[in-house]
């Protein structure tokens, strides 16, 4: 079997964990990226476990989200989320998930797409931490995302449609 790097983050929003990728890292929508993505989760397992990936077995382990450049004015980054079926070799891009949304404002931050600022400015739970509002877009359909990520602990999310003042 060939195997090649891909980076990515493991990291969990709310009640869910996630593989989260560079969309730079990976091919283009399609065959190639669905595999990948099968893959790093262990899928399709037929005994739904997911013994050779990182998912979990159930649903809300099975999911990935994908961070690229933005194409929306006023956006931070695009934001595209994946649930892979743990038991058939399916990846579905209809849905979304808040809590993996709430996981894009933390990485954006440690992985410098977004500036962090001083956590003072936040609110009193977050001094000293580094906190960000990111906008994060989803499609011509979708709602704009609006998150604002304080490190890799502690997110918030809000959808709005447009950037708060």
């Amino acid at each position: 079997m060939n195997q090649r790097k891909i980076p990515a983050v493991y990291m969990r929003g709310g009640t869910s964990r996630c593989l989260v990728f560079h969309e730079r890292d990976l091919p283009a929508p399609g065959p190639a990226r669905d595999a990948i993505l099968l893959a790093a989760l262990g899928s399709p397992d037929p005994n739904g476990r997911q013994l050779d990936g990182l998912g979990g077995g159930i649903s809300s382990l099975s999911k990935a989200v994908i961070i690229g450049p933005p194409t929306l004015p006023g956006a931070d980054v695009d934001y595209t989320f994946a649930q892979v079926e743990v038991k058939k070799a399916f990846v579905d891009y209809a849905g979304n998930c808040g809590n993996c949304s709430s996981s894009v404002g933390p990485f954006a931050i440690d992985e410098g797409l977004v500036a962090a600022r001083d956590g003072s400015a936040f609110d009193s739970r977050s001094i000293s931490r580094p906190w960000a509002r990111t906008m994060l877009f989803r499609g011509s359909h979708e709602p704009t995302i609006f998150s604002i990520g304080c490190s890799a602990r502690l997110a918030r999310i809000m959808f709005a449609n447009s950037m708060p003042e």
